[in-house]
């Protein structure tokens, strides 16, 4: 940590998701294949923080979340509202920031995969594209920031 109390960047691993998916059947959390990122710390004793932004829709009551290693810090981090039928030829765009607060190792490997659960009244889940099967709408993105902290 710095003198003043701030944090600082380490590093940052990004990257852009832009398969466009349709995922059916989300009312138990389901891993989203291909939108995932992995950061080595340099640190011991960092943080990492997560930025995630994704194009897409989850009908209804869904959010997206992530796991560490297979293991969900947080599942309900972003999320989209219940109009579906207005939204057919359109896409959300929803992005966040969130402070994995747990201390690295120097030299370890991290993993982190996007996850979506869907619950109200329905169950389904598009990303990168709209339900009229449009694949210009957008694309996804997941970058991590090691911080020293």
């Amino acid at each position: 940590m710095a003198i003043d109390g701030s944090m600082n960047i380490v590093q940052i691993q990004s990257m852009t998701w832009t398969t466009a998916t349709f995922m059916d059947n989300c009312q138990a959390r389901q891993d989203i294949s291909g939108w995932l990122e992995t950061i080595t710390a340099k640190l011991t004793g960092s943080k990492i923080l997560v930025h995630a932004q994704f194009t897409g829709i989850l009908v209804c009551d869904g959010s997206v979340g992530f796991k560490r290693d297979g293991n969900v810090v947080v599942d309900n981090w972003l999320g989209t509202d219940r109009d579906n039928d207005s939204g057919y030829h359109d896409s959300n765009t929803y992005s966040g920031m969130y402070l994995d607060n747990f201390s690295t190792t120097a030299g370890q490997t991290y993993s982190y995969q996007m996850t979506t659960i869907v619950t109200g009244c329905g169950d389904d889940a598009w990303f990168n594209r709209d339900p009229s099967n449009s694949n210009n709408n957008g694309r996804s993105s997941l970058t991590l920031f090691e911080v020293s902290g």
